[in-house]
């Protein structure tokens, strides 16, 4: 899940889950705890968007886990994904 709409930032992860087997999230692996939507005030709307691909096999992923506990509890700055403009 993610916030596209974050002024200045890009896009905020709020939730990543991989290596799902058939459809129970529950027993994926959860990358990114949830983040609960935030907004900062007088950004105007935000969209939120899940992005789900289907995975041919299980991935290796070498990235931390990002917990409540490595965001600094509501600093956003460990869990930004910044992703650059389409040119």
């Amino acid at each position: 899940m993610a916030d596209p709409d974050v002024p200045l930032v890009g896009v905020i992860k709020h939730w990543l889950v991989g290596n799902i087997p058939g459809n129970d999230i529950s027993k994926g692996l959860t990358l990114a705890f949830y983040l609960s939507p935030t907004p900062i005030p007088g950004t105007g709307l935000h969209r939120y968007t899940f992005l789900v691909y289907r995975q041919p096999s299980l991935l290796k992923f070498d990235e931390n886990i990002v917990t409540a506990s490595t965001t600094g509890q509501g600093d956003t700055s460990d869990v930004a994904l910044v992703c650059p403009e389409p040119s």
